[in-house]
This record gives structure tokens, C-alpha cells and sequence, in this order.
């Protein structure tokens, strides 16, 4: 409890729910850090608030739907900065409050997506890995999160219209989290693409939250605003790049190569040839093996 009814961040209004979460001074500050809002944010009444934005939508389109998750987010990242003002005496910068919010929204959708919480998945399918088209190349990445060290790593390889390996890598990021991860795997692959002088690409990933920011060209907030935006440049720099999104049973390579990620030193390690233990999956690959997905 607060020694005081007063809001502890303005000390001028009392604490009702939706002062301290949207109308204090602070509280606004840290919303207009957050993101574009919707009309009539900072006018609405304490329910309809609640429902207008924390609520996903049952019309599903091609947006990523990340807003309530960074509604509901910065609510949570509003209250626990309260509570370190009353019970610590630590006063947070609204900005920071924000940015911890944002990176947690995207932490939430990362894994509700990656447990099929959010997409419906009502029956079995069988999954499998598909060849480009001649003359393109095809660049599958994956990131992976270790939740015990905090660590990540990514990877990435191409093969060609005919199931072959060009190249590929592995790279350990070090701590970070697992939606960095992912798109740190983006950037690199592309980068790699890049320097080999490719010009025809199909760039495959299983994290639907990273396809459609990307397809989108959405600029999310900070810490993800730089390598979304290095990764849009480099999409331009090829003459086709086609993104698209695959399930993780597509994506058994990539998958390969991000677990060898965890063992490297810090960096990036190139792999010209296909390393030991990953020529099963290239057959499964190459021959079209099916897997299912329940």
C-alpha cells in the first residue's frame, strides 16, 4: 500500500486505475513513447478504454495485430514502474518504461505464435520443404533462445532450385531475446545472400510476426526499429527477393544450424559445405519428405 492516496508520480491527483495507467503526466508521456495511438485514447472512459484496445479483433487480416499486446504491455511495465517509486524510491524514464514495454509485447506474440495460440491450427497438416523456382536461390533463417544462459543464436542457409547447398552459417548473438534473434537471423542471411552476388531470392522464416512486419515494411519501436529497417534496405538491394513464411516443420535445416549456433564462440562461423550431421535433413529436403504438423 502507498503511504499517501496521492498518485506517487505527480503527487497532485488521487491514484484512481486510470489516472496512474493513462491521464498522470508520466503515464502520457510513456503512451507517447509507445506508438502511433488510436483516436480518442486519452479520451475515453476507464471501461471502454480497456475494451477498445486490449481486445483482438475476431477478423483475422494480415496484421500482425501487435498493438494490444503493446497496449496491455505497457499497462503492465506502467504498474510495475509504480511500484518501484513507492517501494524502492526508483524513478523510471518514461522512454525506458516504454522501450521495456514494446520488447515485451513482442516477446508475448513471439510466443504465443510459436505455441499456436493465436493461429488457428484446428487440423493436422502435412508440412515440407519446397525448391525454388530456377534461377532463384532460397534462404531459409531461424533464431533460437536458450532460457537458461539467456543467450540466442541464429542461422541461415540457401540452397538451390534443386535442393543443393550454397552456403550457409551459424552465428551466436549472445544475450538477447528470442523475436532479436529472429531477426538478427534475417539481416545476417540477407547479408550473406548479399555478398555472394545474388540477385534472385526467396527469403523463407517460420516467424509469422517477423514475415509481416517485414511484408508490411513496419518500423517498430526501438530495440527492433534498427535491424527492421537494415533489413528493408537490403530486400531493395536484390533485383527479386520474395518473402515468405514457412512452418517450422519446413524449416528442419535452418533449425539444424541454429542449435550449432549455441556452441560457437561469440560471432558468426561460415559453413561453404554442409556441416556433419545436417545431410539427413538435406534429403529430407531434396526428396520432399513430409511432416506432419498437429
Amino acid at each position: 500500500m502507498a503511504p499517501t492516496p496521492m498518485c506517487p508520480h505527480c503527487e497532485q491527483s488521487p491514484e484512481t486505475p486510470l489516472h496512474l495507467l493513462r491521464d498522470c503526466f508520466y503515464s502520457r508521456l510513456v503512451w507517447e513513447s509507445v506508438s502511433l495511438l488510436p483516436t480518442n485514447f486519452f479520451y475515453l472512459n476507464f471501461d471502454s478504454w480497456l475494451k477498445r484496445n486490449a481486445i483482438i479483433p475476431r477478423r483475422r487480416t494480415n496484421s500482425p495485430y501487435l498493438w494490444p499486446f503493446i497496449f496491455l504491455a505497457t499497462i503492465w511495465h506502467l504498474w510495475k514502474s509504480r511500484n518501484r517509486l513507492v517501494f524502492e524510491g526508483q524513478r523510471s524514464l518514461p522512454h525506458l518504461v516504454a522501450r521495456q514495454a514494446h520488447t515485451f509485447a513482442l516477446e508475448t506474440r513471439f510466443a504465443l505464435e510459436s505455441v499456436n495460440l493465436i493461429h488457428d491450427t484446428r487440423a493436422p497438416r502435412w508440412v515440407f520443404w519446397t525448391p525454388p523456382p530456377h534461377p532463384y536461390l532460397k534462404l531459409n533463417t531461424d533464431g533460437t533462445y536458450n532460457h537458461h544462459s539467456g543467450k540466442a543464436a541464429a542461422r541461415r542457409l540457401i540452397h538451390d532450385h534443386n535442393g543443393c547447398w550454397v552456403h550457409g552459417f551459424a552465428v551466436n548473438v549472445g544475450l538477447t531475446t528470442s523475436f532479436l534473434a529472429e531477426l538478427w537471423g534475417c539481416r545476417e542471411g540477407l547479408k550473406l545472400a548479399n555478398s555472394l552476388g545474388i540477385q534472385q531470392l526467396v527469403f523463407e522464416m517460420d516467424s509469422l510476426l517477423a514475415i509481416q512486419l517485414i511484408q508490411n515494411q513496419q518500423v517498430s519501436a526501438r530495440p527492433t526499429s534498427g535491424l527492421l529497417t537494415n533489413i528493408f534496405v537490403l530486400i531493395d538491394s536484390f533485383s527479386n527477393c520474395l518473402v515468405q513464411h514457412t512452418l517450422r516443420e519446413g524449416n528442419s535445416a535452418a533449425a539444424f544450424m541454429a542449435s550449432m549456433g549455441h556452441d560457437l564462440a561469440l560471432g558468426t562461423k561460415l559453413f561453404p559445405t554442409p556441416p556433419v550431421g545436417i545431410h539427413m535433413i538435406l534429403q529430407s529436403d531434396y526428396t520432399g519428405t513430409m511432416f506432419l504438423r498437429k
